[in-house]
């Protein structure tokens, strides 16, 4: 019997150990695409960044409202400069909601008349497994 449950926890302790490495994975996909949709977003590419966004985010806001939204956002406070991922507060981890497997993360970034500021990207797992950003926020980092 003493076997039997050594044989348990160890099988038990595999199946937690693969659960993590694949969260682990699900989290470095989640954390590519959003710095890659950050960058075409840098770039001003902002139609080309709702187009590479999730079906929640285009169903939530029309291509050209995006465009016009995060023009009045990020025009003002110019081009960024550098960009963390904050994992200070946490380590980032898949979150399961009604809709879907989502990933919030939150960036420490500087633009040139904005500095510090932070980011919150929420990468969205789509039906086919891709990850792709469903959310995105800019706002001032409060002084500590």
């Amino acid at each position: 019997m003493k076997k039997f449950a050594a044989l348990m926890a160890i099988i038990f302790a595999l199946a937690a150990t693969s659960a993590a490495a694949g969260e682990e994975q699900d989290v470095s996909q989640a954390i590519a695409a959003a710095e890659s949709w950050l960058a075409i977003i840098d770039l001003g590419k902002y139609g080309e960044g709702w187009e590479r966004a999730a079906s929640t985010f285009q169903k939530g806001i029309s291509k050209d409202k995006w465009e016009q939204a995060v023009g009045n956002a990020r025009a003002p406070i110019g081009p960024v400069k550098s960009r963390i991922l904050v994992k200070a507060a946490g380590t980032p981890k898949v979150t399961t909601l009604a809709v879907g497997d989502v990933v919030v993360l939150q960036f420490t970034s500087a633009f040139e008349k904005l500095a510090p500021a932070i980011e919150t990207v929420t990468p969205f797992r789509e039906t086919d497994g891709t990850w792709k950003v469903s959310g995105y926020y800019i706002k001032p980092a409060s002084n500590p």
